[in-house]
């Protein structure tokens, strides 16, 4: 196969910045909370904080899983889409940073790249102002089934749902990589995805051969808290997953043997200095499926996982910074 991986999702760039609670107020936004904005209020929102320092910084959950896979000496493509803009050409630059194929991100000539702006208190509290933009419309004509046909595994993200074609895209993705032999991985992103696209969720999970989500979306997804009921109630229902843990290790369910299997992974270490947890859950995933793809033992591709997310969480933004060959 070409590819390892392609990955189809959400193509964001985070804008973040200091400031105090009267931008907040300026602006209408509950101090922790997502506040959806349009284009007009993105402006007012930059022209305000054009004598800030602002740290643009790409993101995006699909994005971020294949840039770690190709660090880490895979090979990856992404499919999304961007606007014909600065930070469009940013987006699509930190991807090619880490290897990976690009020539399929689609870029809107009408709308701009999709713009997540966060601004931090003094106290530390991150809130979100979220321009959606290009990336609100995936939908299937941005979709390369050729690709994906090439490629072992596809991977897609819950967040992609943000935009009310995604689904139709997604649906001509499985039935790309299905024809080509490949697998279908879905992270789930978040347990407000699970509540608000409850349909969508549940067909993508049963179309998916394994799953990726954190213990807090597991809770969600079962309406279980105690992690043996979660997962019992998951191998009922005949669903392979990844449900990680953090630094308290992971479980891997196996939907058609119905079992479980908890794997301890390396602890972060005395001297890494932690700068920014966002973008770990995507690193241990990227790490993971590098593994998997590449024939290694369960044990062994949620070690080289783990310490992916170590690495991520030791720099400012969820990509590397620097080239994951090595960590195996």
């Amino acid at each position: 196969m070409k590819y390892d991986l392609v990955s189809i999702g959400n193509a964001p760039v985070d804008a973040i910045v200091k400031v105090d609670t009267s931008f907040l107020e300026k602006f209408g936004m509950e101090e922790g909370a997502l506040t959806v904005i349009n284009a007009e209020t993105r402006d007012e929102m930059l022209e305000a904080l054009k004598d800030q320092k602002i740290d643009f910084i790409s993101g995006g959950g699909s994005a971020n899983v294949v840039s770690v896979l190709c660090s880490a000496g895979g090979k990856g493509a992404f499919q999304g889409r961007v606007g014909d803009d600065d930070n469009g050409e940013l987006f699509i630059q930190s991807l090619k940073d880490q290897f990976v194929e690009t020539s399929s991100v689609y870029k809107d000539p009408d709308h701009g790249t999709a713009l997540i702006i966060i601004p931090i208190t003094s106290d530390g509290e991150r809130s979100f102002a979220a321009y959606y933009g290009a990336a609100g419309r995936l939908g299937p004509d941005n979709i390369d089934p050729l690709q994906i046909k090439q490629s072992k595994g596809l991977y897609i993200e819950g967040f992609g749902l943000i935009s009310p074609y995604a689904f139709d895209a997604y649906k001509k993705a499985i039935e790309a990589v299905r024809i080509g032999g490949g697998k279908v991985f879905f992270g789930v992103s978040d347990r407000t995805v699970i509540d608000g696209y409850k349909d969508e969720v549940a067909y993508l999970m049963n179309a998916a051969d394994m799953l990726f989500m954190n213990r807090v979306e597991a809770e969600t997804l079962t309406g279980e808290k105690d992690m043996d009921d979660i997962l019992k109630a998951m191998l009922a229902r005949g669903l392979s997953a990844v449900i990680t843990r953090g630094e308290d290790g992971v479980y891997v369910l196996n939907g058609d043997e119905g079992s479980a299997t908890f794997y301890n992974v390396e602890k972060r270490l005395e001297g890494d200095q932690v700068v920014n947890m966002n973008g770990a859950g995507d690193a241990f995933t990227g790490g993971f499926l590098y593994g998997m793809l590449n024939g290694f033992p369960m044990q062994k591709a949620a070690r080289l996982g783990a310490r992916c997310a170590r690495q991520i969480i030791q720099t400012p933004g969820p990509r590397p910074l620097k080239r994951m060959v090595g960590l195996v």
